[in-house]
């Protein structure tokens, strides 16, 4: 399975096919240690920055490339959309998890 049409000799999205298949319209779950699972929505792409923005539950929001977002796109009912896929840069995470925000 992968890319367009989903079968074993499917074409690769294009980084714009794939953006529109995932912004708003996926959500990840991840771990953030001392805090929890969390679950957070695709909200957009920086086309420039190669980076999409997950907003998370807890208003808390990060950038991530394809390649850090791919363990939880595996995750999802979305995999079969990374297929031959490889762009976006190797940024490290803006995460913006405050340490000071105890879960309950």
């Amino acid at each position: 399975p992968g890319g367009v049409g989903g079968g074993a000799g499917a074409v690769p999205l294009s980084e714009d096919e794939l953006v529109q298949q995932l912004v708003g319209k996926v959500k990840i779950q991840k771990l953030f240690p001392k805090y929890g699972y969390f679950s957070g929505l695709i909200e957009s792409y920086d086309n420039g920055e190669k980076l999409f923005h997950v907003r998370y539950e807890d208003d808390d929001e990060e950038e991530l490339s394809l390649q850090e977002l791919r363990p939880y796109l595996l995750k999802t009912q979305f995999a079969h959309l990374l297929q031959g896929m490889c762009f976006g840069s190797d940024k490290k995470a803006v995460e913006t998890k405050s340490p000071k925000r105890p879960r309950a």
